[in-house]
């Protein structure tokens, strides 16, 4: 059996799950955006990518290219892009008719799920309400649709899409490889004994760095030697300087963007990882693989309820907190709770027992087995 995976792009997150796939069942990627990783990210990972079989669809002719593709491929399956916009939509649209027309099973898989209609703006409603008459369109007509965790599939319910028609491959990435070991207090000068809050990602504005700053510094004479280390880049990043630079509070540390591969050391040598994220213009955090990542690490996980995964994967007082978004109250305290918490050791060995059933493996084995279903 042959898979062809039509995708937007080929980020760093991707890979090992891409790798898994392939080991699963033959793939090929079709990509509509050579150059999105690097305007998004700023990076390039063409040796991190040599194994993967990948084509790239023309800029021009496309739905002639998608044809040949599907036709010269040889696949058996086909899995439709995410409609994030009207030229992914076009795309899928020629695949659908395409791969049906040449009697190919097809897939639609999405992360998609909507704020609170109170926090969405007109022009969301409106955008939200065109991307779901597209991709219902679409999904309607696939013989499987696999959603990336329980709110997509609360998502494709409400669309239309029925319930035993949808298949949950639990979205996840790893960070578990070590290449360069290093002791991260001492690289930033911090004292052996402090604790360490952990901030990784895009600094956004929706991702609500601002908010774990403030909350950090409300907390801050109420545990002895605690850090807070604020890692990535971003069109936020002055903001949050500014804010930090404004209280009397010396323990916040900007790092710039970090390596990707050197992820797993930030996480291990943390004591908690936060993900502040909030509805900002009606868009909120599809997943936040960065828990599955703090997760495997054994770091203990506060998230708002704006992040996708934390519906899936944190159970509160487990292996973290869902906390409510844009409040700085509730994240003072659940930072409060773990930090004192007598079971915090308990905590860990948690978070990595969640890890293992929300891993990479897993998701590529959910994609194999929905792959295979016979309708």
């Amino acid at each position: 059996m042959k898979l062809l995976f039509i995708h937007n792009t080929i980020p760093e997150y991707r890979i090992e799950f891409m790798n898994n796939l392939s080991n699963l069942i033959d793939t090929e990627f079709f990509i509509s955006d050579k150059s999105l990783q690097e305007k998004i990210y700023g990076m390039t990972l063409e040796s991190e990518i040599k194994n993967l079989k990948i084509d790239y669809i023309s800029s021009t002719k496309r739905a002639k290219n998608i044809k040949n593709k599907i036709i010269n491929s040889k696949c058996d399956v086909i899995i439709l892009p995410p409609v994030d916009n009207i030229k992914e939509y076009i795309n899928g649209v020629w695949a659908l008719i395409y791969g049906k027309k040449n009697n190919k099973k097809v897939i639609y898989w999405t992360e998609k799920w909507e704020a609170d209609l109170d926090k969405q703006p007109s022009m969301k409603k409106i955008k939200n309400f065109i991307q779901r008459i597209m991709i219902a369109s679409l999904a309607k007509k696939c013989n499987i649709c696999i959603a990336a965790g329980s709110k997509s599939k609360d998502y494709l319910r409400k669309i239309g899409i029925k319930e035993q028609k949808i298949k949950i491959a639990y979205d996840s990435s790893t960070s578990k490889k070590k290449y360069k070991e290093f002791d991260l207090r001492k690289k930033y000068n911090i004292p052996s004994e402090a604790k360490i809050i952990l901030y990784l990602g895009r600094i956004v504005a929706r991702k609500g760095a601002d908010i774990l700053i403030k909350a950090f510094n409300n907390i801050y004479g109420d545990i002895d030697d605690v850090y807070l280390l604020v890692c990535g880049d971003g069109d936020y990043i002055d903001e949050c300087k500014k804010i930090a630079s404004k209280l009397e509070n010396n323990k916040i540390i900007f790092t710039g963007q970090i390596d990707y591969k050197l992820r797993s050391e930030y996480y291990s040598q943390s004591n908690i990882f936060v993900l502040p994220s909030y509805s900002l213009n009606g868009v909120i955090e599809a997943w936040g693989l960065t828990v599955n990542e703090a997760m495997e690490c054994g770091l203990p996980v506060i998230a708002t309820s704006a992040v996708g995964s934390a519906h899936d994967l944190i159970q509160n007082g487990f292996n973290g907190y869902v906390i409510k978004e844009n409040d700085i109250d509730d994240l003072e305290d659940k930072i409060l709770k773990i930090m004192k918490s007598d079971n915090y050791e308990v905590i860990k060995e948690q978070c990595v027992k969640t890890s293992v059933k929300y891993s990479v493996d897993n998701m590529a084995q959910s994609f194999f087995e929905a792959i295979n279903l016979n309708e």
